[in-house]
């Protein structure tokens, strides 16, 4: 049980400030149990995931990660959507340092606003979900008269939100004076109390049980993330400390057939088991946001396995059936041997007046069938058409079954590099296998309706998977030359400042009035070159930026407009920006925009050559 109330409590202690105050714009369920809440806010959207799917609970914040839905709607998604969408998020909070997260809800109308709480328990296979009207959530007051609905809703949930059986061990820890040190220590401890893992048992045996205590404690009664910093960064290097040993990560444990990839916060050596780190980041949230594209990867992976193997199974039932009639059709030689010899004795049939209509003849001890119902010499014509046909049935499905093997070999080449390819898919290997398979299929599918069908939910899979791959880039990509594209579209390219503000850059006139129309809000800021063809450049900023963050973003997002365009071989370069409100774009005109309250830039030349090498 990797994902215990601790796991969930930093989680939630990371990614609450992000998520408080934003509006939900959209709830999609990616697989049974896998919620996906698009949020917004005067800065953009993100992706809050909540998983208590028995396989893969989770739960992380996102604001670069894009998680490709498949939409899977169900009774209780479409339930969420019609109370939630359009609802601001206005607390979130675990229950007695359990594996319990509660998300507040204020959904506004033209007459009155109605508060929601949404439940989400993370139980394995006993998960549920439900939803409840009402804010008020005095200690003992919950009323399953007021759940709305649900998802696998037992009553006992209420009973236990009002009254947990188990040890809460945050309470626990706050009576200390008071109470008695069990026997068997923090690990007795832990065993007997809500939502922690048997991993933080092993990992706790041997240290001080107090000081483990209080520091477990400490996080569940944090109420932001500075405060768990504070605790991490006082038990560094303290070695009877439990968070000496912190160190988020992606862990890989078990032999290669029954490898098991799961996320942990504490380093799972220390409780004696043999993992590997796969992937460390800064924070336990980017592990499982991380976790999570690599895990979706893999999930369509093996569908799109899947559906390369049923194009297998159609080649190779094509192939059986030719193979059948070619073992039917070999012995074809015969016919022509049996009309020669007809045709050899029939001067003397002729002369013995036995040109007649016979159901057999017997020639040089051969007995050869005949049909009544003509003579022997319209036998003998007979067998050598059924020879010619016959011969040419043998060609034909030899030339078939040869053709058949050699589509069978090129299918399982594009699926053996799907997972030969696993750690280092891209872009380009994506659209090869997509064009591989869209002919394989021309030639293997006949009727045109299967065969579009086929091919069209192939590259709906495969757009996905892209996506995925370069998701996948971008995560590898992070920490490098921030002039490196960390996203990519057919619109636009993607760059962060060194403040990690995002910077879209326009690939074409579309993409200049895509990024300012779907892309750029009133607040964020639109620059392009002066005197030069070249890309429009916006720059996201939050109303909250210093002065000093401000004037470095938009230094830095000069130095693109500069670069993308025809003027970064000038020796002086200015780059006029204006905040959005004051751009306006003209219509039936591609890329071309009127603006007035500028300000220009001079773009440092040398600074652009640093940035980006000596132009050519």
């Amino acid at each position: 049980m990797s994902f215990d109330s601790l796991s969930l409590k930093i989680l939630l202690l990371e990614t609450k400030e992000q998520i408080i105050g934003r509006t939900v714009d959209k709830i999609m369920e990616h697989r049974s149990g896998e919620y996906g809440f698009v949020l917004r806010n005067e800065t953009g959207p993100s992706v809050m995931l909540v998983s208590i799917n028995p396989n893969f609970p989770a739960f992380f914040h996102t604001l670069e990660q894009k998680i490709n839905f498949m939409n899977t709607q169900s009774n209780y998604q479409l339930l969420m959507k019609k109370y939630f969408e359009g609802a601001r998020i206005v607390d979130i909070k675990t229950f007695h340092s359990d594996r319990i997260l509660g998300i507040y809800l204020l959904k506004k109308d033209s007459f009155s606003e109605t508060g929601y709480i949404l439940f989400f328990e993370f139980m394995g296979k006993h998960s549920n979900s439900f939803i409840y009207q009402g804010h008020s959530l005095a200690p003992g007051s919950l009323d399953s008269a007021g759940v709305i609905g649900a998802l696998n809703f037992s009553h006992g949930l209420c009973d236990y939100l009002n009254s947990p059986p188990k040890r809460d061990i945050a309470l626990y820890a706050a009576n200390l004076s008071s109470a008695a040190a069990p026997p068997g220590g923090l690990k007795e401890l832990i065993a007997s109390s809500t939502g922690l893992s048997p991993m933080l048992c092993k990992i706790a045996a041997g240290r001080p049980f107090e000081k483990s205590l209080a520091e477990i404690a400490a996080v569940y009664n944090a109420s932001g993330y500075p405060e768990l910093e504070a605790i991490i960064e006082k038990s560094r290097g303290d070695k009877n400390s439990i968070f000496d040993i912190y160190n988020p990560a992606v862990y890989a444990s078990g032999a290669d057939g029954k490898r098991k990839v799961f996320v942990y916060p504490f380093d799972p050596g220390a409780a004696g088991e043999t993992a590997v780190r796969r992937d460390a980041r800064d924070s336990l949230n980017e592990c499982y946001a991380l976790f999570y594209t690599a895990r979706d990867t893999e999930f369509i992976t093996s569908r799109l396995r899947g559906r390369i193997n049923r194009l297998l199974d159609i080649a190779a039932a094509k192939k059986g059936t030719f193979e059948s009639d070619l073992r039917s059709s070999a012995d074809y030689l015969k016919y022509s041997e049996r009309g020669a010899l007809i045709i050899s004795e029939l001067n003397n049939i002729k002369a013995g007046g036995g040109n007649k209509k016979l159901e057999s003849i017997t020639i040089a001890g051969v007995d050869i069938p005949l049909d009544a119902r003509f003579s022997v010499s319209d036998n003998a014509q007979r067998y050598f058409k059924l020879y010619k046909r016959f011969k040419a049935k043998y060609e034909y499905c030899l030339n078939m079954t040869e053709s058949l093997d050699k589509i069978i070999e090129k299918i399982a080449a594009c699926r053996d590099s799907l997972d030969s390819m696993r750690d280092g898919f891209s872009m380009e290997f994506c659209r090869e296998i997509e064009r591989r398979i869209s002919l394989i299929a021309s030639e293997l599918i006949y009727e045109k309706r299967a065969r579009k069908k086929f091919i069209g939910e192939f590259s709906a899979e495969m757009k996905v998977f892209a996506s995925c791959v370069a998701q996948k880039s971008r995560a590898q990509a992070d920490g490098k030359n921030s002039a490196e594209a960390c996203e990519s579209s057919k619109y636009y390219r993607l760059f962060k400042t060194e403040d990690g503000y995002l910077i879209y850059v326009g690939r074409s006139d579309s993409g200049n009035d895509y990024i300012l129309s779907k892309i750029a809000s009133q607040q964020d800021y639109w620059f392009h070159v002066k005197d030069f063809r070249g890309s429009s450049v916006i720059l996201k900023m939050p109303k909250n930026a210093g002065d000093e963050a401000l004037e470095r973003a938009l230094g830095e997002a000069a130095l693109y407009a500069a670069h993308y365009s025809q003027g970064r071989n000038a020796t002086k370069i200015f780059v006029s920006c204006a905040m959005r409100k004051y751009v306006k774009k003209v219509k039936r005109a591609a890329g071309k925009v009127i603006y007035s309250n500028e300000r220009s830039i001079l773009v440092d030349v040398n600074r652009l050559e640093e940035k980006f090498g000596r132009a050519v």
